[in-house]
């Protein structure tokens, strides 16, 4: 179904592709569980899972797994079935992950292309001072399959991590914002013991210093084909980056970096990327750098307290003169002029 088109006014429906079902099925054929039970349990027969351009809904992929786990009773069972998965078919979106330089270009591109797999929970990065999180929204923590995808999810990233690092990938935090399953030991053992549950949000963060670590999976060829059939099947993000740029520009203004080169490693994506999503949403990085420029600096301007020069170099501006012809460009008179205007007459003795 392509939720790209749903009738006006009418919410979309979250969608999943079947891969995460196609990793459910095998562990439980392992597990024991007969063929026909799990076709039933999945809603489908086993040869369309493993169609992973296929979808399913929110509702067939959490009664899959909480149909399963009343029938094993396992707790550690997403765990283990994330760690098996690894070796096994990958969606599309797993090679080019897998297929990409550096462990924060993989990030980045899982992130990017996340509704291409699913839309019944989003993920971003977002960052720390040292370390970046990968947050996953939409999982809630009452219901037993929303808790068991959140615990697949967070620990087919680490068994993927592992995998294509060929060493032991260090993590910071990995937390759940369900409560913890009767036995967490292959938890443990998985993410290390210090994941947490009951967390505000679930989410895995990885230090700044694994974020630049090559990968000795990567296939630039792949890659670039994966990402361009993607592209062409892509939906509409969620997120403006239009917004998340002027944000990124208010905080790095201060420190005079606003190349897009800094702004993208603000947002955890290549330049390249940051180019083409603000194209597609009609605005050029440089029209929002002088936006947000002229926003402050009006307000810098209105400081007695600060000198031009000052406002130019708290703008990230070369020198004073090419701030005022910035300036002048925006609105036709001078830093000096705008100045005198906001402080008005001074007071008569």
């Amino acid at each position: 179904m392509d939720i790209s088109r749903q009738p006006a006014g009418r919410p979309a429906p979250r969608t999943h592709t079947v891969a995460t079902l196609y990793h459910v099925y095998q562990e439980a054929r392992r597990s024991g569980l007969p063929e026909r039970e799990l076709e039933a349990a999945m809603g489908l027969p086993s040869e369309s899972l493993r169609d992973f351009d296929l979808r399913v809904g929110a509702e067939q992929l959490f009664g899959a797994w909480e149909r399963v786990m009343r029938r094993l009773r396992d707790p550690a069972f997403p765990v283990r079935a994330a760690r098996r998965a690894v070796a096994d078919l990958r969606s599309p979106v797993a090679l080019l992950a897998t297929s990409s330089r550096t462990v924060s270009e993989a990030l980045e591109r899982t992130v990017e292309y996340g509704t291409a797999f699913t839309t019944v929970y989003t993920l971003s990065l977002q960052p720390w001072p040292d370390a970046v999180a990968v947050v996953f929204d939409g999982l809630g923590a009452g219901r037993l399959g929303e808790r068991c995808e959140a615990e697949f999810a967070l620990a087919d990233f680490v068994a993927v991590g592992r995998t294509t690092l060929g060493r032991a990938l260090r993590l910071g935090r990995v937390a759940f914002a369900h409560p913890a399953p009767p036995s967490a030991a292959l938890h443990r053992r998985h993410f290390g013991r210090g994941v947490q549950f009951g967390a505000p949000r679930t989410e895995l963060t990885v230090p700044a210093a694994v974020l630049s670590l090559p990968l000795r999976t990567t296939r630039p060829g792949l890659a670039a084909f994966l990402e361009s059939t993607l592209e062409r099947t892509r939906r509409p993000a969620a997120a403006s980056y239009s917004l998340r740029v002027r944000a990124a520009l208010l905080e790095r203004l201060a420190d005079g970096e606003v190349t897009i080169e800094h702004v993208a490693r603000r947002l955890h994506v290549s330049a390249r990327t940051l180019h083409r999503r603000l194209g597609e949403e009609g605005i050029a990085f440089r029209e929002l750098l002088d936006e947000t420029r002229h926003s402050v600096a009006v307000d810098l301007l209105a400081r007695p307290d600060l000198s031009t020069a000052a406002v130019a170099e708290r703008l990230g501006f070369a020198s004073a003169r090419s701030f005022n012809r910035a300036f002048a460009r925006w609105t036709g008179t001078s830093p000096r002029a705008s100045a005198a205007r906001a402080t008005g007459p001074a007071a008569p003795p």
